[in-house]
């Protein structure tokens, strides 16, 4: 009979594991309703960052300082000048995601896309107007 009881396991042994399985299943569903891909959400912003790739240049254009230091930021990683102005510029990864490798090639260059004009550098281009990639201002705002 001793044997017998030996594989009998005490019920608040029992309810102890019961309730660390159950602990553990919730945080696993936790941690996955915090991974989960809203595909909404991703879509509805890459559209809106297609929207502004579209026709940025009219967009950055009719926008005041504010509106194209911001559309700078959102665009740009890094832009490198030296003193003859702009060298090279880095695109902020959204866009170079998911730009065609024609267009981040051709403006993620060290060399003036477009050799048939004087200088060098993004603001020497089509890609950016006449008054270059940060508007003049007398204070630096955020």
């Amino acid at each position: 009979m001793q044997g017998h009881l030996a594989g009998v396991v005490p019920m608040d042994l029992v309810k102890e594991e019961r309730e660390r399985i159950e602990a553990e299943l919730y945080d696993a569903e936790k941690q996955l309703l915090e991974t989960a891909v809203d595909w909404d959400t991703v879509e509805t912003n890459l559209t809106l960052a297609m929207g502004l790739v579209s026709d940025c240049q009219q967009a950055y254009r009719r926008g005041g300082p504010r509106v194209r230091r911001r559309y700078n930021q959102a665009f740009w990683e890094a832009i490198y000048v030296d003193v003859d102005g702009v060298s090279y510029g880095r695109l902020a990864t959204p866009f170079r995601q998911v730009l065609p490798p024609e267009i981040t090639e051709r403006v993620e260059t060290t060399e003036n896309p477009d050799a048939h004009r004087r200088g060098r550098g993004l603001s020497k281009n089509d890609l950016v107007e006449v008054s270059g990639l940060e508007p003049p201002t007398s204070t630096l705002r955020t």
